[in-house]
């Protein structure tokens, strides 16, 4: 299955459950359709052409920005990795909220916000895995 399929996969699974029913996805978690927390790092993140990184820099399509939107309300129904859920969401919430306004504003160039928001240091170290996080 694809990461667009699996994240197809999560979005509609997440629409439908009305969150009677809590999609925990850990980095190793191997449930088919289910997509993972280091899924959408990687997917998202890993590399200078990565979606993440086109929007920062200001070079994404709006078809992108709608891409980088959808991840990140995938990303809002699944449980952290490590730490409380509660600043795990407000952290994602904010993103896409800020994301939805570069997009409102139809010049995708000005991410000056959304930098702020997508700052991956203050998440990683709240969320990530201890083992996974070598920053500190």
């Amino acid at each position: 299955m694809t990461f667009k399929q699996k994240l197809s996969s999560t979005l509609i699974v997440s629409l439908f459950s009305l969150g009677s029913i809590s999609l925990q996805a850990k980095d190793k978690d191997t449930r088919s359709g289910v997509i993972s927390v280091l899924s959408i790092m990687e997917e998202t993140h890993d590399g200078e052409n990565s979606l993440g990184n086109k929007v920062i820099r200001g070079e994404a399509t709006e078809k992108e920005m709608h891409e980088l939107i959808a991840v990140y309300k995938a990303l809002y129904t699944l449980d952290p990795p490590r730490g409380k859920s509660k600043p795990w969401k407000k952290k994602i919430a904010k993103i896409v909220k800020t994301a939805a306004q570069l997009q409102e504003d139809e010049n995708l160039t000005d991410t000056t916000q959304l930098a702020k928001v997508m700052d991956c240091k203050s998440c990683h170290k709240a969320h990530q895995p201890k083992d996974k996080f070598n920053d500190e």
